[in-house]
């Protein structure tokens, strides 16, 4: 099975979760988004959901996007509408932000941005693509040296929102991938019973994803809390909680029941909860709060 889930960055919380068979990929979800953003809202999707109607729908209702570029998709020249070769065309520039129109058919006027990333990152990427063992997905040159590069399709107004500020609201995206990291290693939410029948798995993740909104909600009201006594300088990190309530379950279940316990509660979790500080680079709390 699949676990489809749409979550609010600006909320902390999810706005839905969907089990699916296994053979319903991200595109054939893609459109889902449709019945929870609304107008002015802003999707940042992951490359998987790429689909250039979908695109078009969020654009038609007012909504804003930003996605990852889709190698497969044509990008044409707005004014003479010939195919742009983005391997020559990013070789000339260091960085590209220009009006493209996406898709042969569709003809779907878009910004697109181009930004290079550092040597180290890259040079991974490529490792990785070149030791895959199937052969179907070795590279060719033209997509190792877009594999230096990110490389998004937005409809952000350029008079607003700059190249680099569409790359750091991108970067947000990562948090659910965090949170699915919490969901497997803290929570063990792939680990299923090789035995298992269908009602049993079924029950054991829909007991897993109440579990997780639980979880989400203590989360949320934590960090306002932390928030009040500490400011923003030490926000609350979503794993260090995933792993302390992992490791103390039994001590939370007892102090919501007693409700004896709340304070100490929440000093356990300000002391081990809390972001390391770091000065490189900013956490998730910090970078949302610097977008506003």
């Amino acid at each position: 099975m699949k676990i489809h889930t749409i979550y609010n960055l600006s909320k902390e919380k999810f706005d839905s979760f969907e089990l699916s068979s296994f053979r319903k990929n991200d595109q054939k979800a893609s459109p889902d988004i449709l019945g929870v953003a609304g107008k002015d809202d802003l999707i940042i999707r992951d490359l998987g959901y790429f689909v250039i109607d979908t695109l078009k729908e969020i654009t038609g209702r007012g909504i804003y996007y930003i996605t990852r570029y889709h190698r497969g998709a044509f990008v044409l020249n707005k004014e003479n509408q010939s195919r742009i070769d983005l391997v020559k065309l990013i070789k000339k520039q260091r960085f590209v932000d220009i009006d493209v129109l996406l898709g042969v058919e569709s003809k779907f006027p878009c910004r697109l941005v181009a930004i290079p990333m550092t040597n180290q990152a890259a040079a991974t990427k490529r490792r990785k693509a070149k030791n895959n063992r199937d052969r179907r997905l070795k590279p060719d040159s033209d997509a190792i040296f877009l594999m230096g590069w990110m490389i998004y399709i937005t409809n952000l107004d350029r008079k607003e929102f700059s190249s680099k500020e569409i790359f750091v609201y991108y970067r947000l995206r990562w948090r659910i991938e965090t949170l699915f990291k919490s969901w497997k290693s803290c929570f063990r939410i792939t680990d299923i019973e090789e035995l298992s029948n269908k009602i049993m798995v079924d029950n054991f993740i829909y007991q897993m994803l109440l579990f997780i909104t639980l979880f989400q909600i203590s989360y949320s009201k934590f960090s306002e809390t932390n928030r009040i006594s500490q400011g923003n300088n030490r926000p609350l990190s979503i794993i260090k909680y995933a792993e302390f309530v992992n490791n103390n379950l039994l001590f939370i279940i007892a102090s919501a029941i007693r409700k004896t316990t709340p304070v100490l509660l929440e000093e356990f979790v300000n002391y081990y909860c809390n972001y390391e500080s770091r000065n490189k680079r900013n956490n998730f709390s910090q970078s949302l709060n610097l977008l506003g």
